[in-house]
């Protein structure tokens, strides 16, 4: 029985692998991803005002693959925060990446493929006015599911930082997830 379900297994890993969704060497690839949103939340604490924020994340990619399923290309990341505070009014803040990024395809099945990336860039943040500027980086990976050879729905999972400085120095971390679309032009 064992024998017969680890055959199995390696016949599945092999079709798997024959029928596997490459990106070809030549593709030009577009995506746009927004972090699970625009995220509006209320905090609210005892004795005061409820707090209020917006969050809105935005993602473009273009990468350009000079060989199957490895792509370089350019990552711009943008996030927009305004949180209602109880004392001081509106706090508004907005940060922006810019910078080079690599793309590994790794093919799962004819539909669906684990892209794996990392990227590293300069980055701007106007925090409530005051503009601040420094360098940030981002790796991830996530699920595209090809609905057609030249289109795919995708989902990562991303964590990135942001290093600032000022007057002060500002380390930023964040981990999350983010869905989009890509679309495929070119190729041989």
């Amino acid at each position: 029985m064992k024998r017969a379900l680890c055959i199995m297994v390696a016949l599945i890993l092999i079709s798997s692998v024959v029928y596997a969704k490459e990106i070809g060497q030549g593709i030009i690839s577009i995506s746009g991803a927004t972090g699970l949103g625009f995220n509006k939340s209320t905090t609210s604490v005892e004795g005061m005002d409820d707090l209020e924020a917006t969050t809105i994340d935005i993602e473009v990619n273009g990468e350009y693959y000079f060989m199957p399923n490895l792509g370089i290309g350019l990552i711009f990341m943008y996030e927009s925060v305004e949180e209602d505070l109880p004392m001081d009014g509106t706090y508004e803040c907005s940060s922006m990446m810019v910078g080079p990024q690599v793309v590994y395809n790794v093919s799962v099945n004819e539909q669906m493929s684990i892209p794996v990336f990392a990227a590293f860039g300069s980055v701007s943040m106007d925090d409530d006015g005051e503009d601040i500027s420094g360098w940030a980086w981002a790796i991830g990976g996530g699920l595209r599911y090809f609905v057609m050879d030249n289109i795919s729905f995708d989902g990562y999972l991303v964590y990135d930082s942001m290093s600032l400085e000022n007057d002060v120095e500002f380390d930023i971390t964040d981990f999350g997830a983010r869905v989009g679309v890509s679309i495929y032009l070119g190729g041989e």
